[in-house]
């Protein structure tokens, strides 16, 4: 049985570089990695104890498509940005899959701004 392949991603609570990639770019390489035959998931800019306890399964691709979905479909309303990072992944924090981490409070506001000037995808 050939072995499986473990992948580094970060959090999804992340800065979206969307000069480099759109969102819809990001999105198909999500799918794209999900296709992958992948067992572990380790965050690149991580929380430690999720390290220590193997990483994460692929529902943290999952959870990093939805936050961007999400945040995408706000983005164009004139209240975008009155809600709280959670609110995007509130169903990944109440099932387990992803723990809220202090240190990416601050990278939310920067996504928020990366959103307000991307360009539609």
């Amino acid at each position: 049985m050939p072995a499986k392949t473990a992948a580094m991603l970060e959090d999804p609570i992340w800065i979206y570089d969307l000069d480099f990639a759109t969102p819809t770019t990001q999105l198909s390489e999500f799918e794209r990695t999900m296709a992958m035959d992948t067992d572990r998931i380790y965050p690149s800019h991580c929380h430690l104890p999720t390290v220590k306890v193997g990483g994460d399964d692929k529902r943290f691709i999952t959870n990093n498509a939805s936050y961007l979905k999400r945040m995408m479909a706000d983005a164009d309303h004139s209240d975008f940005g009155n809600k709280a990072a959670q609110v995007y992944i509130d169903d990944a924090l109440a099932a387990g899959e992803l723990a809220r981490w202090e240190p990416y409070s601050g990278i939310y506001a920067r996504n928020l701004d990366t959103l307000r000037k991307s360009p539609s995808s």
